[in-house]
């Protein structure tokens, strides 16, 4: 247990000046690379048509967090698609990501460390039978044969 909060507090210590996982960062990396391709159709402030050059068209929905794909409200992470207009809007993208993958948020669930336990021979007597193993019958189906070896077979 010591050695696990001794990880956490590393992680937090390591991610202390950052605001989302590292790993988050790389993907969203990527779909930064990736908002080149796409033509956007603002509709109004919040609300943009994304056409792709295959044909595809998408809708975005920066306030409701939506995304005619699914994948931002799926994983929280934004797509290529909600990354463009961001872009086209200058916003932080830190902040289009959920807050689960926040390093604040990891940072207050592992806040508390882990409350060590006493021992088995100190822990309070109650008066129920104490649980048993249960109980194994027989296999259902057809019982494997046990082959007889030969004589010249050890």
């Amino acid at each position: 247990m010591v050695k696990m909060q001794q990880n956490r507090d590393r992680a937090a210590k390591r991610w202390g000046d950052k605001k989302i996982y590292p790993k988050i960062k790389k993907i969203m990396d990527k779909n930064v690379d990736k908002t080149s391709d796409y033509i956007l159709i603002k509709e109004n402030d919040w609300n943009y048509e994304i056409s792709c050059y295959d044909g595809a068209t998408y809708t975005v929905d920066l306030v409701a967090h939506t995304c005619s794909c699914r994948k931002w409200e799926l994983s929280g992470i934004p797509c290529k698609h909600v990354m463009s207009a961001i872009c086209a809007q200058v916003l932080d993208l830190v902040d289009s990501v959920h807050s689960c993958y926040q390093v604040q948020t990891y940072t207050k669930v592992y806040e508390p460390c882990m409350v060590p336990m006493d021992g088995a021979s100190m822990w309070e007597k109650t008066g129920y039978i104490a649980p048993l193993p249960p109980n194994f019958g027989k296999k259902r189906g057809r019982p494997k044969r046990s082959r007889k070896p030969s004589t010249d077979e050890k």
